[in-house]
């Protein structure tokens, strides 16, 4: 009896926690969502956990086009990289693979836009329009969805289901 509860109070313990401890892109530089006026170079992309080396970033034009960052470097919770050249006008989406301290690779991506004073497609209404709501990298961090509220709650069906078994076997037990 005494196994069968030591047994269900370390699922307990560790089935929630290991199920959410995937990693979550919780801030990026340029953000989600984001207008920039000047073109960027450099870009981080920081998570809530530790990143392993292997996790990596790239950033596509409105074509498609495919920028890969330089000088890639994974250090603690970051990830971060120049790219070999600045950005002209447009939208951009940065896409992001990790692999977090869990041994887990989790992927997303976020959007962005660049305008400069140069930009042709930009109108004085554009400028002057007040931004509409804009969502932080943490709001909307464009993940897959690996490490949101299903794998958690499939951890704690999983818990309940283990908890149920183990009071009908001690129930069955109780009987003979």
């Amino acid at each position: 009896m005494k196994r069968w509860a030591l047994l269900i109070a370390i699922l307990l313990v560790w089935l929630p926690a290991a199920v959410h401890a995937h990693s979550s892109l919780e801030e990026a530089s340029p953000k989600e969502g984001e207008t920039i006026k000047e073109t960027v170079k450099n870009f981080q992309l920081t998570f809530d956990t530790k990143v392993e080396s292997g996790s990596s970033f790239i950033v596509k034009g409105k074509d498609g086009q495919v920028i890969e960052p330089q000088d890639l470097q994974v250090t603690g919770d970051t990830v971060s990289g120049a790219l070999p050249e600045k950005l002209e006008p447009g939208p951009y989406q940065v896409e992001w693979k990790v692999i977090g301290a869990d041994g887990h690779p989790v992927s997303g991506s976020y959007s962005f836009e660049v305008k400069t004073d140069t930009d042709s497609t930009s109108t004085e209404a554009e400028e002057e329009k007040p931004d509409e709501s804009p969502r932080t990298s943490k709001e909307n961090s464009g993940n897959t969805g690996t490490d949101q509220p299903a794998p958690l709650l499939i951890g704690l069906i999983a818990v309940l289901g283990v908890a149920a078994v183990a009071m009908l076997i001690l129930l069955m037990r109780k009987k003979r």
